[in-house]
């Protein structure tokens, strides 16, 4: 549904490898893991680097983008 609303993904864009955020702690942490965390971006941004943090408590991998406009285009 967010892509059909034009919406673009900053790991699709910017990012490296799987991008997999879940699971990070229990027995699960040992498998190959999924990504189930997304930053969605409008059209008019793009990302210039997107990735997976480390664990900071929580059952899943924080996720950062660096997230800047695109240049209007002329017609």
């Amino acid at each position: 549904a967010m892509r059909d609303a034009g919406l673009s993904e900053a790991h699709d864009l910017a990012g490296r490898g799987r991008g997999a955020t879940w699971p990070n702690r229990t027995r699960l942490r040992h498998l190959p893991g999924i990504r189930i965390d997304h930053i969605f971006l409008s059209p008019e941004l793009s990302a210039s680097r997107a990735g997976v943090g480390g664990y900071h408590g929580s059952d899943h991998r924080a996720i950062h983008a660096d997230i800047g406009l695109q240049a209007p285009t002329v017609p």
